[in-house]
């Protein structure tokens, strides 16, 4: 998956010192298909040392562990059109711990044959939270787009 956006950071502890940046993912994501039509999803994501929260700083480690569901547009033998919408939980490591959550909004998803899955999302917020003596935050707006060989 490959990702590029928008983030915002700032300190908690002084509101007013806070700045926009662009922002820039690389990860390797894998997962499974659950029930009976295949809609509902657990996904792995792991940036390894690839998520550039900003430009001011250097790229970190970043993951997540996601649940979600698939929500079908349109239907046919060879090809299909979803949406996914889902929850995640994860962290990093920045010189200091990250505790993240990520939201899924509008992920769309286009099978093609069973085998191949191209996703792209508009876009896929990810909260990040530094947890030091002076907590600093991220909140990423990425759109993420994403080539999957299924098995």
């Amino acid at each position: 998956m490959l990702g590029v956006g928008i983030g915002i950071n700032g300190q908690l502890d002084t509101a007013t010192e806070w700045y926009a940046d662009t922002t820039l993912i690389f990860a390797l994501r894998g997962g499974v298909l659950l029930g009976e039509a295949h809609r509902g999803t657990i996904t792995l994501e792991v940036a390894p040392a690839t998520n550039r929260l900003d430009w001011t700083q250097q790229a970190t480690a970043t993951g997540f562990v996601s649940g979600g569901k698939l929500v079908q547009i349109r239907d046919h033998r060879d090809w299909a059109w979803h949406v996914q919408v889902g929850l995640g939980v994860g962290g990093g490591y920045s010189c200091r711990f990250l505790t993240a959550a990520r939201l899924d909004i509008l992920t769309f998803n286009y099978r093609l044959y069973d085998k191949i899955w191209v996703d792209f999302g508009l876009p896929t917020v990810r909260f990040y939270m530094e947890v030091a003596s002076d907590a600093k935050y991220n909140v990423q707006f990425v759109f993420p787009l994403g080539i999957t060989w299924s098995i």
